[in-house]
């Protein structure tokens, strides 16, 4: 949450994309991964690897709960949680003097500017599930300024369109700039292509090297123990191929992910160090989901970084 509050006021003091980039990952996953679905418990933090027997016997490791509390001793997150919900409204746009930005793609109504060049602007999106956004501006006055539409760091494929003709728009440190004068009402559709991709960490990131990440759009994916026990033994491969699917069914709707990888086999009675065993390994269907959902289906293993 601090996070969020120090990338909202660093876009205010300058409109750069890698600060909406951030505001954007934190909102979709870091923050709401600490509530449950149901808003009735909380963790205090938000681990991206989760190994119940450790967590619980390993002294070090007991702050890591694979639960979510009803309520702490010392309950200053839960409340700050409730307030960032409730603001998220005014991080979607800010403005100056002649140009209103677009940061976070949320179903939305606003005010821009104000007296005889105030703009309505109305805001209709799937997000962040589907990549397609409208907006319609009602636009008072007929005077100069720019639109600027954040283009999120992960998208590599869009499109804008104003008033159904391709837009005429410069990029420039993250946003796509529209600037025209802006009469009546206008409607732009910008359309993203949304698509799972794996990202590697930076070497500098010791616990990570030789692992691989799952995400789609700005929605951060990870495995639970529904794949089975175990997670660490399984591998991904570069070429995976991930199914995509839209379940209204599970934790109150979520697109799925679905691939195939190998698990490595365990044996009950092999040595603890050797120099002659083969490893064995078997494929494995994964199912992947929203890592702002785990540990709302019971306790269990879950994991986000996954060997490669």
């Amino acid at each position: 949450m601090g996070m969020v509050f120090f990338a909202y006021r660093m876009l205010k003091t300058e409109p750069r994309g890698e600060y909406a980039d951030v505001l954007e990952r934190l909102l979709y996953n870091g923050t709401i991964s600490g509530m449950a679905l149901d808003g009735k418990s909380f963790f205090y933090v938000n681990p991206l690897e989760v190994y119940p027997k450790k967590d619980r016997e390993v002294e070090a490791f007991r702050h890591v709960k694979v639960e979510r509390q009803k309520w702490f001793a010392c309950a200053c997150c839960p409340p700050n949680l409730a307030r960032l919900a409730g603001s998220v409204g005014s991080y979607i746009y800010t403005q100056s003097e002649d140009r209103l930005l677009v940061n976070l793609y949320i179903g939305s109504e606003a005010k821009a500017f104000s007296g005889e060049n105030q703009v309505r602007i109305r805001m209709e999106t799937e997000y962040p599930w589907k990549g397609n956004v409208r907006l319609e501006l009602t636009c008072g006055s007929d005077r100069e300024w720019e639109l600027g539409l954040h283009l999120p760091g992960w998208c590599r494929n869009f499109q804008v369109l104003t008033d159904g003709e391709e837009a005429d728009y410069r990029e420039r440190e993250g946003y796509l700039y529209l600037k025209r004068c802006w009469k009546g009402t206008h409607e732009i559709r910008f359309e993203m292509e949304i698509k799972p991709r794996m990202v590697r960490v930076n070497p500098k990131v010791r616990d990570n090297i030789g692992k691989t990440a799952v995400l789609r759009g700005p929605v951060v994916y990870c495995l639970e123990e529904d794949n089975g026990p175990d997670l660490h033994c399984i591998q991904v491969t570069d070429k995976a191929v991930f199914k995509e699917e839209y379940r209204p069914d599970l934790l109150r709707g979520v697109v799925v992910l679905e691939s195939v990888g190998r698990k490595q086999k365990t044996e009950e009675d092999r040595p603890l160090y050797s120099d002659s065993v083969e490893e064995c390994y078997e494929e494995k269907k994964l199912t992947w989901i929203p890592y702002y959902a785990w540990a709302n289906r019971g306790p269990g293993e879950m994991m986000v970084w996954v060997r490669r």
